[in-house]
């Protein structure tokens, strides 16, 4: 569900199929499938599903976690705090 207060574009279910539709049947775009699925799947954005780390991931809870790792003074130190 889109939030009401948000201006952002959010796919329809028709668009996200035919994504999909599209992916499966050109080979050159096979590999963006499960990239799509995942963003339309869970919301997250693109440069938050490129740093999820194994750690990120719950698969007993069927969870995935987002991280914002701003609070670490030695991960913002090293360059490598995920937000």
């Amino acid at each position: 569900r889109r939030p009401t207060e948000s201006d952002t574009y959010c796919y329809t279910r028709h668009e996200v199929r035919a994504m999909l539709e599209l992916c499966r049947t050109a080979p050159e775009l096979h590999w963006l499938e499960p990239i799509l699925l995942t963003l339309a799947a869970t919301g997250m954005r693109i440069s938050e599903a490129a740093n999820l780390r194994w750690r990120d991931v719950d698969f007993a809870a069927n969870v995935l976690r987002v991280a914002d790792e701003r609070s670490s003074s030695r991960l913002r130190k090293l360059g490598t705090a995920r937000t």
